[in-house]
């Protein structure tokens, strides 16, 4: 089996990097944390290009998830910062972003439906505290 590279200049240091379709293509995209900010970076036939308005800001930004949170059936980011109690969010195929309150150093993100509702939580490990928050994202149609 031959594996093939791509390199892809940033701006500064990557912490963390995850591959899911975020835009509804049905091509997995990249989806890089660096210190500050989250850059999405989307599946173009055999190369990927930067999604319009990324890198997003994400101050302290260290953990990310991806999954669909509102239901429309394109794969969301979910980003925890180091200090701070509020993961960002970038939602839809625009990649909208709002806050959502977890807790104090959101670490250890994940996405799940949880109890077969269909509406999908956000997991994220309180460790400054000894426990772990369950946030289901209210949605709107």
């Amino acid at each position: 089996m031959e594996l093939a590279a791509w390199n892809i200049r940033l701006s500064d240091k990557p912490w963390m990097v995850v591959g899911d379709d975020v835009n509804g293509d049905r091509r997995k995209d990249i989806v890089v944390v660096h210190s500050d900010a989250v850059s999405i970076w989307l599946a173009r036939g055999d190369d990927f290009s930067q999604a319009q308005g990324s890198p997003f800001a994400v101050r302290g930004a260290t953990e990310v998830a991806t999954g669909d949170l509102d239901g429309d059936g394109v794969a969301d980011v979910a980003v925890g910062p180091w200090d701070g109690d509020e993961v960002t969010v970038l939602t839809g195929r625009e990649l909208t972003a709002r806050k959502v309150r977890a807790c104090e150093r959101p670490i250890g993100l994940a996405i799940a439906d949880l109890d077969g509702d269909r509406r999908v939580e956000i997991l994220a490990a309180c460790a400054n505290h000894n426990r772990f928050v369950v946030v289901t994202m209210l949605v709107s149609r």
